[in-house]
């Protein structure tokens, strides 16, 4: 991010933020679904389902700041070269 032009401090608060959701978007959401399902008696899956609104609408946000951010400081993305091949990430972090 930085590299493109996005400031320490922002890029920091953009990855916070993200790792953050990372805690409620279903599949992850870590021990507090398991802790929710069991304290409201109801199956992982049905806290899964009933995250997946909120969790899709708090990335949304996040992402809509990002790009108001970007368009704000007239920050252009990485150019195609650089980008990495999709069937190459896909094989080495798979």
């Amino acid at each position: 991010m930085v590299r493109i032009g996005i400031t320490k401090e922002y890029a920091a608060g953009v990855e916070a933020c993200a790792s953050t959701g990372g805690v409620f978007m279903p599949p992850i959401m870590g021990a507090t679904a398991f802790v929710m399902a069991s304290f409201l008696n109801v199956s992982y899956v049905t806290v899964a389902i009933a995250a997946i609104v909120p969790s899709v609408l708090y990335f949304f946000g996040l992402f809509m700041q990002i790009d108001a951010y970007s368009a704000r400081k007239k920050l252009k993305g990485l150019p195609r070269e650089e980008l990495p091949k999709l069937g190459q990430v896909f094989k080495e972090g798979w």
